[in-house]
């Protein structure tokens, strides 16, 4: 969200999921109002970034909670499939349907992070030909948050004020904090919307 102070304390705030547009809105008020932001500027510390090359923030898919739940749902669905002979060969599909569907519910939400030279990667374990990459550079700030019923998830936020999230349910607290530790000796800021310890 961005909260906007005015003279008066009045406060308004601006929810990321409220505005199509929160982008173009966000420019239009740093042009307007620039020498009065209080945001964290990042600037890339260069010489730290020789220390994160090929550095990698993942879990273990398989132990996670999502890993488990498809685990169990693919399980599941392969006994029903076992003991329970389709009379009709169209029959066989729905279960199949129903792995494939929880194959993407639960992959979309499988995201991991590799520092590059000056990028980001975001891979995904499920999805292994997915690959988004920013350039540390484009980056504003990050923020670590855990939306309603879904895996911890981490919103970059670019210097143009776009904004995307990635949800990395294989990450553990601990690879959060080393994920927040190490951007902010980058010098990009980090928020922690959510307990990560």
């Amino acid at each position: 969200a961005t909260t906007i102070h005015f003279d008066d304390n009045a406060k308004l705030i601006l929810w990321e999921d409220m505005y199509n547009n929160l982008a173009e809105l966000k420019g239009i008020i740093k042009e307007k109002v620039n020498d009065k932001i209080k945001d964290p500027k990042s600037k890339i510390v260069k010489s730290n970034l020789l220390f994160f090359d090929k550095r990698n923030y993942k879990g273990n898919p398989w132990t996670s909670i999502n890993g488990i739940m498809l685990i169990g749902m693919i399980s599941f669905w392969g006994y029903y499939i076992v003991t329970h002979p389709a009379k009709q060969n169209i029959l066989i599909l729905i279960p199949l349907f129903m792995c494939l569907f929880f194959y993407l519910f639960f992959g979309i939400q499988m995201n991991y992070f590799t520092i590059d030279a000056e990028n980001l990667i975001i891979k995904n374990h499920f999805f292994p030909w997915k690959n988004k990459l920013y350039n540390l550079n484009d980056i504003s700030e990050f923020v670590i948050e855990s939306p309603y019923r879904r895996s911890n998830s981490l919103r970059i936020i670019t210097k143009e004020f776009r904004s995307k999230l990635f949800g990395a349910g294989s990450l553990r607290d601990k690879h959060w904090r080393e994920f927040r530790d190490d951007m902010i000796k980058l010098g990009i800021p980090v928020r922690a919307d959510t307990s990560i310890g």
